[in-house]
């Protein structure tokens, strides 16, 4: 078993990766300022 912090990597990485594609996908990559926080 992965301790908390060893699966929270991952788990997070993934959701970040997946909310850009989601956003690039949706099309929002055209409009960062009205939805993506500063980098």
């Amino acid at each position: 078993m992965l301790r908390s912090e060893e699966m929270n990597f991952p788990t997070q990485t993934h959701a970040i990766d997946f909310d850009t594609a989601e956003l690039q996908r949706l099309g929002f990559r055209n409009r960062p300022d009205a939805v993506l926080p500063p980098p």
